[in-house]
Order: C-alpha cells, then structure tokens, then sequence
C-alpha cells in the first residue's frame, strides 16, 4: 500500500497546508473510485476509522512506533482491492468497491474484521497499548453521490458512533433521500 505510506506524514502533520493537500488527494482518489464504481452500477463502501488510547502514549517516538504497528495491522485485514489512507493523525479511511451484497452486511463484516484487528495491545518499546477503534460507515450512492458528502455521511456515523458507545455506525439518511444525513448517525429506517 504505496500510497497509504505516501500520505501518512501529511496526514500527520499539523500544518493545515500539509492537511488540506492530504485531504485533496484523498478526495480525488476516492472520486476515482466513485466513478468507476457508477460506470459498473455498483456499491461502494467508505469507512471513517478513528483511533482512541493514544493518551497513553507519553513520547512522540512511541506514538509513531503504535502509528506504524496500527497501519500495518490495518494492511493487513484490508483486501489488495481496497483503499486505506490515513487521513489524520489518528484517523484511517477506507474505500471498498464492488460491494454487491446489502451495504449494512458487507460493511459489518468489514467492520468487524477492522475492529478485531485492534483487540490485542500493541507492545511497543516495552510498553503494551491498548487502542480503542471506532468506524462510521457510508454508502455510495444511498448516502451520497459524491467524494466529500460520503467522508461527511461516515464523519457523522463515526460520531454518532463515539457518543453511543458502539464499535461502528452506519450513517442515516435525512427525510428527502438527497444524501445529506442527520447529525444523529442514527441508522435509516427505510
């Protein structure tokens, strides 16, 4: 994965330059995605992975050794098919495409396989870390036709996620079906 290690430093970064150009390149490269994946009539899935236990971690030199431990676990469980990019510092993404089963199934088996790959602490310099994961997830197109309202749709269903407890959450549709989505990261009804 070339291109998860291409953006880790910027995504890192604290420099809202080095951030906005991180981000815009995870933009075009999930558009690239959409658009292959709307000329195949597919689905597509986009998970928001944010990371929690970092508090533990007292040395910068630790914090990038758990980074690294992380990302290459995330390698590990992601298929050769699939995007990661980290997309902050402790925040991941994932673009899966050619999803042709019900979005909630595939998303919860992605999920799962996500959240089970942080069960066991990471030891690291002596220290053994235990991180907590949480995901939000978006559909493409239920939830939203494009790059930037699918990161928002799974950016709401993370929080909605944090607030509940929950390990994942998929986003909610407000009334209408336009792909804007609610602020709860409550799941849709219909």
């Amino acid at each position: 994965m070339r291109w998860l290690n291409a953006l880790a430093d910027a995504a890192s970064d604290n420099a809202p330059a080095a951030r906005a150009r991180a981000h815009a390149a995870l933009v075009r490269r999930i558009t690239g995605t959409l658009e292959s994946t709307r000329r195949r009539d597919e689905r597509c899935l986009l998970l928001r992975l944010q990371l929690g236990g970092f508090e533990q971690i007292d040395e910068a030199s630790r914090f990038e050794a758990v980074s690294r431990v992380v990302a290459e676990r995330l390698q590990r469980r992601v298929r050769a098919d699939e995007l990661l990019a980290r997309s902050a510092a402790h925040e991941f993404t994932v673009v899966t495409h050619s999803v042709d089963v019900f979005p909630p199934t595939a998303g919860e088996s992605i999920a799962r396989r996500l959240v089970e790959c942080m069960v066991q602490p990471c030891g690291v310099e002596g220290a053994r870390i235990q991180l907590r994961l949480r995901i939000g997830i978006a559909s493409f197109p239920d939830d939203a036709r494009d790059a930037e309202g699918l990161l928002l749709a799974a950016s709401r269903a993370l929080h909605g996620a944090h607030r509940s407890g929950e390990p994942w959450r998929f986003a909610a549709r407000l009334p209408g079906g336009n792909g804007a989505h609610a602020e709860s990261g409550e799941e849709d009804e219909g």
